[in-house]
């Protein structure tokens, strides 16, 4: 399967739940699919690369303060290049991971049909959805996806209070063996 996953902040920039995205896109190409990792990175330069047998796509975030003023956050700007990057490819699925990346994959479906499923592994969306505009994302995002996986049962219950959503709960992965301990401690 050609896969894409997308994720508005990306490991090792990011250590948080990026690093269960990349560590995902890893194992599915170790399994012989094509996988496309679609992210950002600090700085302002974009750039792709093959990586640890992915295609690794690295986007700038766009500052402006005229952006503040609509209640636009920088983050918010991956929505643009991510889609862009979801339009030049024909994927079997994307595998979304915030609102913005979401948001790319929602538009993508609605003009390529291509099916995406919005992996949650953080419950910040009650406090960053306060706008409207945060609101109508999430709310699109949430009706075009496939379905929803979330990395507990914690995340799943409060998605489902919040907002009256089911999500499948699927723990997430890393590889231990990165961690092991060194022989001389």
């Amino acid at each position: 399967m050609k896969i894409a996953i997308t994720s508005t902040v990306s490991w090792p920039y990011v250590r948080r739940g990026s690093r269960i995205t990349y560590e995902l896109a890893v194992y599915l190409a170790k399994q012989g699919h094509e996988v496309h990792y679609i992210s950002t990175k600090p700085g302002d330069v974009s750039r792709k690369k093959t990586k640890d047998g992915l295609e690794v796509e690295y986007h700038r975030l766009i500052g402006n303060p005229l952006l503040t003023l609509c209640n636009v956050q920088k983050f918010d700007t991956f929505s643009f290049s991510c889609l862009g990057s979801l339009l030049k490819n024909d994927y079997d699925i994307v595998q979304s991971t915030f609102p913005m990346d979401a948001f790319a994959a929602s538009i993508n479906r609605s003009i390529k049909g291509t099916p995406f499923v919005h992996y949650m592994f953080d419950r910040f969306y009650p406090k960053y959805y306060i706008t409207n505009y945060g609101k109508a994302v999430f709310n699109r995002c949430m009706r075009t996806t496939s379905g929803v996986a979330t990395i507990s049962k914690f995340i799943s219950n409060d998605l489902k209070g919040k907002f009256g959503i089911e999500g499948v709960v699927i723990p997430g992965t890393v590889d231990i063996e990165q961690f092991t301990l060194c022989e001389n401690k």
